[in-house]
């Protein structure tokens, strides 16, 4: 079976569990929960514990029901990319199997039996009400990939970002009602690679607004020789270089090729590594002296000898190239681009000089209307 089906299942379990539990708490009898409670039964302690502090047990809710829905969503969208079929149509499917059943089913579930369900779930929240609505004065909250986060949960985040609390709606219909939570003042940072796609409410509420570029190769060439040491490698200074200049500004793809050089040190018998060992391990992977592999030089190949320099149509380059072409424009372009070999322009891209001058051939004169 599909790993992303299973997971994108089991994200909808995971949401009506805490769908369940929350309408089963706001449904329990509170004169027989006093009941259990003062015969001592331990999970009606728990209950009431919770049910005195609604911003633990609410904002528990809150943070389970909406990583699940991010987390779903993501594991559909790669399911349906698995099976060659539009990854858009997803939510087709996603939205009713969640609205059925993670949360209208256990709400109804809940609502019959709140006594059962309540005393059976309570153990498990009281654990993740600890550990996710813990945050304390001065916490910092980082949500990675923000652009990713649903339309309703930054909603919520708005008041939490400017007043500090959460203002929850509980139960539907007539017996609605909104349950303000107060939080501790926070700071949240969030990180994301298209910043064009968070809302503009979104975007306006953070205070500062910051962008990391590139890393050069001294500060990558630091991160190399401290990942060398962590893996007990005797790596040389100008090897360390060698690899921060084919690392594309990147620590992760700086990481991977330092263990791809292990390796060939490993098989080649070599205990110390120096720059020679360096190139030829790299060189095994088609990776020059600029950090362009196999595919950003064809790219270039294509451009230059197929169209004479250019200029090229996307979908025309993806053909000659045997690649997607959304993945030629947002994983080869950029770095081809911030390298100064494609320009852009309204006729298609054009290989510069640069590129010229890199793959050792003879610059044509590029028109003016190109330029």
């Amino acid at each position: 079976m599909n790993i992303y089906l299973v997971l994108s299942l089991l994200a909808i379990v995971i949401q009506g569990l805490f769908a369940f539990f929350e309408m089963a708490c706001v449904s329990f009898n509170k004169v027989r929960l006093q009941y259990y409670v003062s015969i001592g039964t331990r999970r009606a302690i728990w209950l009431e514990y919770l049910l005195k502090r609604p911003s633990r047990l609410f904002g528990t809710t809150l943070i389970g029901i909406t990583t699940s829905l991010v987390i779903g969503s993501e594991c559909a969208r790669r399911f349906y990319e698995s099976m060659n079929l539009n990854p858009d149509w997803a939510p087709l499917t996603q939205v009713p199997l969640v609205v059925i059943f993670g949360e209208l089913a256990p709400m109804f579930a809940a609502r019959r039996h709140p006594e059962q369900s309540a005393m059976f779930c309570v153990p498990l929240m009281i654990l993740l009400a600890r550990i996710l609505t813990n945050l304390k004065l001065g916490d910092v909250l980082f949500i990675d990939e923000i652009h990713r986060m649903p339309k309703a949960a930054e909603e919520y985040l708005y008041s939490a970002m400017e007043d500090f609390s959460l203002d929850l709606l509980i139960d539907t219909g007539p017996n609605a009602r909104t349950v303000q939570v107060k939080l501790n003042p926070f700071t949240l940072v969030g990180a994301t690679t298209r910043s064009g796609l968070l809302s503009a409410p979104m975007r306006s509420r953070f205070l500062i607004s910051l962008r990391l570029d590139y890393y050069e190769p001294p500060a990558l060439k630091q991160i190399i020789k401290r990942s060398g040491s962590i893996l007990n490698m005797d790596l040389s200074n100008e090897a360390a270089l060698e690899i921060a200049n084919r690392s594309r500004g990147t620590p992760r793809i700086a990481n991977n090729l330092l263990r791809w050089v292990r390796d060939f040190s490993q098989i080649q018998k070599q205990k110390s590594i120096d720059r020679l060992l360096v190139r030829k391990a790299l060189d095994m992977l088609a990776i020059d002296e600029k950090g362009l592999d196999e595919m950003d030089k064809k790219i270039l190949s294509v451009i230059i000898d197929h169209h004479d320099g250019g200029p090229v149509g996307l979908n025309n380059l993806a053909v000659a190239c045997g690649e997607e072409s959304h993945t030629i424009e947002e994983v080869y372009e950029p770095f081809l681009t911030l390298q100064g070999m494609i320009k852009r322009t309204p006729r298609g891209r054009v290989a510069t000089a640069a590129a010229y001058e890199h793959l050792g051939r003879k610059p044509k004169k590029i028109p003016e209307s190109l330029q």
